[in-house]
């Protein structure tokens, strides 16, 4: 017996394998979230597009890229590529990582020290390599623990 199921007509077991699939694999979280933060409202004009947009902050952005790059289990080249990168614009939002994470500041930065001085920076710039628009920017990568040690207290105020 074939069954109408949206624009297509299955025969029952594909009918039941659809549902199985939509009932146990795809699965949505719907769940409310705390708001730790309020988006900027920025403006895209570009190309034809103009568009006002909610985004997150430059330190709340640079607060996610360092949890990524602490508690990922395969580190990733442009993890560091983004955390040096925003580290230009603002320093982390602790605010927001105390918040995600329940470690005050000194506990975060004791461990993502201890974090970049695990990594493998020479491999994770190969890593990166396919994306970057010109092959000096994985300097970016390979020397990210000497900057990171570089930047006075003041930076994380």
């Amino acid at each position: 017996m074939k069954t109408d199921h949206g624009p297509y007509l299955l025969a029952e077991p594909e009918k039941a394998l659809l549902d199985y699939f939509y009932l146990n694999l795809a699965r949505i979280n719907s769940e409310v979230k705390e708001k730790l933060y309020e988006p900027e409202k920025v403006f895209l004009n570009k190309f034809t597009v103009y568009r006002q947009i909610p985004a997150a902050p430059a330190g709340i952005l640079l607060a996610q890229k360092m949890m990524i790059l602490l508690y990922r289990k395969r580190e990733k080249g442009r993890d560091i590529y983004d955390v040096s990168f925003l580290m230009g614009f603002a320093g982390p939002d602790f605010t927001y990582i105390e918040k995600t994470l329940e470690l005050d500041r000194a506990e975060f930065l004791r461990r993502f020290d201890e974090r970049i001085g695990e990594l493998d920076l020479n491999s994770l710039a190969r890593d990166v390599e396919p994306f970057l628009f010109a092959p000096e920017q994985q300097e970016r990568i390979t020397t990210f623990r000497d900057y990171w040690l570089s930047k006075p207290d003041r930076f994380f105020t």
